[in-house]
């Protein structure tokens, strides 16, 4: 008999993106889906938009299920979803991406034959919202870092590795089994490294080398001009807060992932010094790398961003792809941190 697979998707004022991902998985290949859609607090057409598919999910055998809240941030969302999902396995969508048609079918056949692994990624395309036709990169960016099956440590640190909701199917009996509450604490970010790494820590992870999800970047996200430097900070402070939360719980060496968590938000802090230009956090925050030893060549690059009008314009053209990710990933941080959701 074939497996039941939860979707679980946040949304916050998606009315101009939801309709393409939830086609998506109406046009999903997999017999057996439920989608459970939290409607967080939106405050334009949302819910029209949602329930306005829920009769084209029935007509396709799926389950349909809307859950709607008040105004309580991506991760109060998917604890609201995690409460009462029923299926076998489970993943969850960022909602202005979409699916392959292919993808559930794919992720599930390969968690069946292959028993030893407790989850399962794939690759995806990123676009530019503009043009849908034509992807910019994969996210993988082919790295042959893309292959590991241990996954934790570089989920800590974010060293060639990548978050994206969509590229994920976990075992529920896995996942379960390292969340039993079905509950992660943080209301309002940081949902990714709560769901992910109590999973990673204990199970491995099998790779299909094929992009099964699509990641869209749009246009409002393409510019940090949109938010201050300042909310970003703040957004990078609570984000760090998150993670030493969750690690802390985690049967791990926490002196060693002190020092590991302690350098990747100060290498996030300089990332947004060259961003911005301020040579003055730039120097600052690439004096302490510097203290430790551990500065590596992006570290510079982004040094020297911070320092040289003429290097920050070669920097943006150097590191575009991670430079969209970033500013989609830093607006997300953003209204997180404000309570606006994603």
């Amino acid at each position: 008999m074939e497996k039941k697979v939860s979707i679980i998707t946040p949304c916050y004022n998606g009315e101009l993106y939801l309709g393409r991902l939830l086609e998506s998985v109406l046009n999903q290949s997999y017999p057996i889906i439920e989608m459970i859609l939290v409607n967080d607090g939106s405050e334009d057409s949302t819910e029209l938009v949602a329930l306005s598919h829920k009769e084209k999910f029935e007509q396709r055998g799926y389950r349909f299920l809307y859950l709607y809240q008040a105004n309580a941030g991506p991760a109060a969302a998917i604890n609201a979803g995690l409460a009462v999902f029923t299926g076998d396995y489970l993943t969850w969508a960022d909602s202005d991406d979409f699916y392959d048609s292919q993808s559930i079918a794919k992720q599930v056949a390969f968690l069946e034959g292959h028993d030893e692994y407790g989850w399962v990624r794939t690759d995806a395309l990123v676009y530019d919202e503009k043009d849908l036709l034509h992807p910019v990169e994969f996210i993988s960016q082919k790295s042959p870092f893309r292959f590991r099956e241990e996954l934790f440590d570089a989920l800590v640190r974010e060293d060639h590795v990548y978050f994206a909701p969509g590229c994920n199917m976990v075992r529920t009996s896995a996942f379960l089994d390292v969340i039993p509450s079905r509950h992660i604490y943080a209301p309002r970010a940081g949902q990714n490294y709560q769901l992910m790494l109590p999973v990673a820590l204990k199970y491995k992870c099998g790779y299909i080398d094929e992009p099964l999800y699509n990641i869209v970047i749009r246009p409002n996200s393409h510019s940090h001009s949109l938010v201050s430097k300042e909310d970003l900070l703040d957004a990078c402070d609570l984000h760090e807060n998150v993670l030493r939360t969750v690690v802390s719980s985690l049967d791990v060496d926490q002196a060693h992932y002190d020092r590991v968590i302690r350098d990747k938000y100060i290498r996030r802090k300089l990332t947004y010094a060259g961003i911005y230009r301020d040579n003055e956090l730039g120097f600052r925050l690439y004096e302490k790398l510097s203290s430790s030893g551990s500065q590596s060549l992006q570290d510079r690059l982004y040094y020297g961003m911070s320092q040289s009008r003429y290097i920050n314009y070669l920097g943006r053209g150097v590191l575009k792809i991670k430079y969209m990710l970033e500013a989609r990933a830093a607006r997300q941080s953003v209204q997180e941190l404000k309570g606006t959701g994603v």
